[in-house]
């Protein structure tokens, strides 16, 4: 049996020299082979017609991921370029709280504002917080590949 993996796209060199060394799954064959199969061969293994059923393509494409919403808030795009997206009220929440206990943050630029927000999400709860960035129906997704960068939990 298979296990069932999401693979999410990423252009992280690692990532593709790891997929590379990591086996493909083999076709199921006809045969059963065994590592001591020189001695004895395997007989072969009979499967039916009525082993296999025929599904229509249209139930296993995934929807469209939804086109980011555009926003008034610089660190709210840069977050979500990250793959970070967040709530509303609670980026607003996470700015002001910032911006009241941090000294200069309103001087500061987009990247170190956006920084700063994530570090404060790290120890939250994203179910909570974030704005639901991943497909509705990521945990029925088999195989699937997501396009860009997300940050899970």
């Amino acid at each position: 049996m298979h296990i069932r993996r999401l693979r999410l796209d990423d252009d992280d060199e690692e990532d593709a020299a790891a997929d590379s060394v990591q086996p493909q799954p083999q076709p199921q064959t006809a045969t059963h082979q065994t590592e001591n199969s020189s001695n004895f061969p395997s007989p072969p293994v009979e499967i039916s017609d009525d082993d296999f059923i025929d599904i229509s393509d249209d139930l296993i494409t995934p929807p469209p991921v939804p086109e980011p919403q555009a926003s008034d808030c610089p660190v709210n795009d840069f977050l979500r370029g990250l793959g970070f997206g967040l709530k509303r009220d609670s980026l607003s929440t996470c700015l002001r709280e910032l911006g009241d206990s941090v000294n200069g943050f309103q001087g500061f630029d987009v990247a170190t504002k956006a920084k700063l927000c994530f570090e404060q999400f790290l120890f939250s709860d994203l179910n909570f917080c974030g704005s639901g960035v991943l497909p509705p129906n990521v945990e029925s997704m088999h195989l699937d590949v997501l396009p860009g960068p997300y940050v899970l939990q």
